[in-house]
């Protein structure tokens, strides 16, 4: 039988190599919850000062082709959105210039668009997945005239999940920085080896 001391030590504690290993060991400790939950709360809220009702959205992400941002929901004119974002009374997800682009678009057919919003796949979530139903409002048109409002429309909503799926990349890239990390380490007291390993003891 022998016995045998092991060093533990506090993150701080740690040399510089170390700490770097225990980083990115630990890198995802910031979001092993829903971490986008609160995004996609003010991103809700804007929406629907716009008009917009979401009733689902998903993302995928983040770095890899195909990744991206979508939502569900539907759609009609808000007489206060543009001047509420102007005003910054919303949270201002969404580019200021896309939610210009709606309402003049709006403006054009007299206040009536509306329609409902959905996703085609539920195998890959980014923008271009997303499509729109029957536009209302605008019966009076010719072929031509409603698919070009069809494509302006659906482009700005995909804009606009474009806008959301930024948020979340750079919330996801501040939770995973080298500084929140350290931070959280420091903060919950988790105890390291000398290697930077965390330690079960």
């Amino acid at each position: 039988m022998r016995t045998q001391e092991i060093n533990i030590y506090e993150f701080k504690e740690l040399n510089k190599d170390a700490k770097l290993r225990a980083i990115e060991a630990n890198r995802d400790i910031e979001i092993e919850y829903d971490w986008y939950a609160y995004t996609y709360e003010l991103f809700t809220e804007e929406a629907q000062v716009l008009g917009i009702k979401i009733s689902d959205m998903w993302f995928s992400g983040f770095y890899s082709q195909g990744d991206g941002a979508c939502f569900e929901g539907s759609y009609e004119y808000s007489p206060t959105g543009l001047n509420a974002s102007k005003e910054n009374e919303v949270s201002n997800i969404i580019n200021n210039g896309v939610i210009e682009r709606l309402y003049t678009l709006q403006s054009k057919y007299d206040n009536r668009v509306c329609c409902p919003i959905s996703v085609l796949s539920s195998n890959y979530y980014h923008s271009k997945t997303m499509t729109l139903g029957d536009i209302e409002g605008v019966s009076h048109l010719a072929d031509l005239e409603y698919i070009t409002l069809e494509k302006e429309l659906l482009l700005i909503f995909q804009d606009m999940a474009d806008c959301l799926h930024n948020r979340l990349e750079s919330e996801h890239e501040y939770l995973t920085s080298d500084a929140v990390v350290s931070e959280c380490l420091i903060n919950n007291d988790i105890e390291f080896l000398g290697d930077g390993s965390v330690t079960t003891l």
